[in-house]
């Protein structure tokens, strides 16, 4: 009898764990399209064997069945760690493509309108007003077209890469509450992960569901994961001091002490505040700039000028979880008025974040460089036309020029602009360059001729404007504070005081169309390494679906394989059924 009931508990765990395995199977097979789903696996083992009689002398060892020892999420670590690494890598050259695309498609080159074209139309038209002087001349005209045209187009470009730059600020913020968002969801995940695990059982979904918000994460910096008991996490990234300081690791997500994990935080805003090397900071709280309450202001001093623009262009601090800025250690609360070395800032070196930043420092050069065009143009032609000491220039910065009219209704530069014409002309940039209005609306006033008087003239003047196109000059070392008395001056055969050019120097549109070559160059790299790594990170995530993802072509075949098992012990349970009520039969007769 002994024999029977345990052969019918033999088959009865069989009929278990194939049970068990076919929902493992089931389970499988529902969420083989559901996003960062782990395969699973159920492990089946022997059960101790026991001992049986034979006869008086024998005794042997006959198994009892088989049990389900554990359900395997199938991950490889390595493969994960290899994912993150590509994921991180591949967003930093997406993101740096993407925006260097929007540049390019902002500067417009090459095209009959674009600032190239311009350039080399606004000296052409000087040279038709130098055969045409005379008052009321056509060429005055265009000229003044021209030149307003050439304007307006140095403006606009200027606030669209401003623009974009603005843009490139709102991803940060957004990135910076998005990152919060999912590392309350890791620490949330992580914990329930560490108390399911210390109640025996095995937390599978919890752990692909912290696997794939890790995966996320690395869309937007470099993540660090280190294990530690109950299947918890740390996890860290690298940051630095504003300053630039050795990065340290900052503690995302940690097993224990939840309190003390770091949160970042996005800067809005960076003020001078009168005294060299200060300024103020406004940032919000885990990027929230939906509330007033998440506003914070802190002094920092010591601010170097590559620091300020450190900071202009990352706008990531590293906070507690209060929204406390930290200093440089990660941990320390930042005090009020200390020296930027002291504050940490996020420092990555690939990712979503780093991508921005690169494109924040791209979007800088663009302007400095269109800058520095602006001001080439504008000074030299205000030295040639307008003399270096007439009060009355060709180019003003439109943010500083009032005007008057006079009885006919036509402008007046005011007073009040020419009597501080230094420290306006030092202020002219892309964004605020501008034709005088004296002289669109009365052509007659630009000083075409020897004279250096407005009105009819001899074109010699016209004719040296005309010649800056090909002349040299240092574009690339004008500072931003330089007047019309930053260059050298010479006088030409024609008696006309102009500029005297550099050897070691560049013509503006040689210095523009250099400057969109290279552009074109590293935009065409950014695309193709964007290419690449996407490719990578699409072969190694399709190395790792092979691992861990469900494959419903095995799932059939350990679908069959289950039932067959379940059928079999289901046989095995009937068959002692059957002898069961053999022998009790045989007892009743």
């Amino acid at each position: 009898m002994g024999g029977l009931f345990s052969t019918l508990n033999t088959g009865n765990l069989g009929l278990q764990a194939q049970q068990a395995a076919l929902n493992v199977t089931s389970h499988n097979v529902a969420n083989a399209n559901t996003d960062g789903y782990t395969r699973e696996r159920a492990d089946l083992a022997a059960v101790g064997s026991t001992n049986v009689s034979i006869d008086d002398s024998s005794r042997i060892k006959i198994g009892t069945g088989v049990t389900i020892t554990d359900i395997t999420r199938i991950r490889d670590t390595l493969l994960d760690y290899q994912v993150r690494n590509a994921t991180t890598a591949n967003s930093t050259v997406t993101t740096t493509s993407n925006y260097l695309s929007q540049i390019q498609d902002i500067m417009n080159e090459p095209s009959n309108t674009g600032l190239s074209s311009l350039i080399g139309s606004f000296f052409s038209d000087w040279s038709s007003v130098s055969n045409d002087a005379t008052t009321g001349s056509s060429a005055r005209t265009t000229v003044v077209e021209q030149t307003k045209t050439l304007t307006d187009a140095l403006n606009n470009i200027y606030t669209q890469l401003q623009n974009l730059k603005t843009s490139t600020q709102t991803a940060i913020q957004n990135q910076v509450l998005d990152v919060n968002t999912k590392l309350n969801s890791l620490d949330s995940t992580n914990q329930k992960i560490m108390d399911i695990k210390s109640s025996g059982a095995e937390p599978n979904d919890l752990l692909d569901t912290r696997d794939l918000l890790l995966d996320q994460l690395s869309q937007s910096f470099n993540v660090g994961t280190a294990s530690g008991s109950l299947e918890g996490i740390t996890v860290t990234t690298a940051v630095a001091s504003a300053s630039g300081a050795a990065a340290v690791q900052a503690n995302l997500v940690v097993p224990t002490d939840t309190a003390s994990e770091n949160r970042l935080a996005y800067i809005s805003d960076i003020q001078a505040t009168g005294t060299a090397g200060s300024y103020q900071i406004t940032y919000y709280k885990n990027g929230d700039v939906s509330s007033a309450s998440n506003k914070v202001t802190l002094n920092v001093t010591g601010v170097s000028t590559d620091e300020l623009k450190n900071l202009q262009e990352n706008r990531v601090l590293l906070t507690n979880k209060d929204g406390v800025a930290v200093g440089s250690d990660g941990t320390t609360a930042f005090a009020d008025g200390s020296d930027i070395s002291n504050l940490a800032s996020l420092s990555p070196t690939d990712g979503v974040f780093s991508g921005l930043t690169q494109t924040q420092q791209s979007i800088d050069t663009e302007i400095d460089k269109l800058n520095s065009v602006a001001k080439a143009i504008a000074l030299t032609v205000n030295t040639v036309e307008s003399g270096t000491d007439n009060a009355s220039p060709f180019f003003v910065n439109a943010s500083a020029a009032t005007y008057t009219t006079d009885t006919s209704g036509n402008s007046i530069l005011d007073l009040a602009y020419t009597a501080n014409l230094t420290s306006n002309e030092e202020g002219i940039t892309a964004g605020n360059i501008s034709i005088n209005k004296e002289l669109l609306d009365n052509p007659n006033k630009i000083e075409a001729g020897k004279n250096n008087t407005s009105g009819s003239g001899d074109g010699t003047r016209a004719l040296a404007i005309s010649q800056l196109a090909n002349l040299k000059l240092d574009i690339q070392d004008i500072p931003a504070n330089a007047n019309r008395n930053y260059f050298s001056t010479t006088t030409d055969s024609n008696g006309i005081t102009t500029v005297a050019s550099s050897s070691n120097g560049q013509t503006v549109s040689n210095y523009y169309t250099n400057e969109i070559t290279s552009l074109a160059q590293k935009t065409s790299a950014a695309k193709q390494n964007a290419t690449t790594q996407a490719g990578l990170l699409n072969s190694i995530t399709q190395t790792r679906t092979s691992v861990s993802g469900v494959s419903t072509d095995e799932e059939m075949t350990n679908l069959i394989q289950y039932n067959h098992a379940y059928q079999a012990n289901a046989k095995i349970i009937s068959t002692v059924d059957s002898l069961l009520d053999v022998v009790i039969n045989g007892l009743k007769k």
